[in-house]
């Protein structure tokens, strides 16, 4: 039993290694997980899961295409619960690479946390709170 454990543990760090930097504590999270508490993610690396659609009006990656669709046929008032669902995207070259244009899917992002100013304007932006992606799982 003592060496079952020393293996799973010894496949946790190196499974957290190869994903590099201080991901959070290797957990996989959903748009609106962050959107809980944001304060708690901004400057960390984090791994998210999601659904995600880039166009040139859109950038989001969604807790499901559910969720996407609800907002894109409904218009809801930006009161709406369902908003917290959707964190924005910006991407690094690399990043960009694994995400692609204009191909909406599911996907596991890999970027630092961040919340954009109080004074900026992002007309594509689903969130104030948005992931940085240098890669895509």
């Amino acid at each position: 039993m003592r060496h079952a454990f020393s293996a799973a543990s010894l496949l946790f760090l190196s499974s957290s290694c190869a994903t590099g930097g201080d991901v959070i504590g290797g957990r996989v999270y959903l748009p609106s997980e962050i959107n809980a508490h944001p304060s708690d993610f901004v400057g960390r690396e984090v791994r998210i899961k999601g659904f995600i659609f880039l166009s040139d009006e859109a950038h989001g990656l969604w807790d499901s295409n559910f969720d996407r669709e609800y907002i894109s046929s409904k218009s809801p008032k930006p009161d709406d619960p369902v908003w917290r669902h959707c964190i924005s995207v910006e991407y690094t070259e690399m990043g960009a690479r694994g995400i692609g244009r204009h191909t909406p899917r599911y996907l596991v992002a890999r970027g630092k946390i961040g919340i954009a100013a109080s004074n900026t304007i992002d007309f594509g932006a689903c969130s104030s709170v948005y992931i940085t992606v240098d890669a895509v799982e």
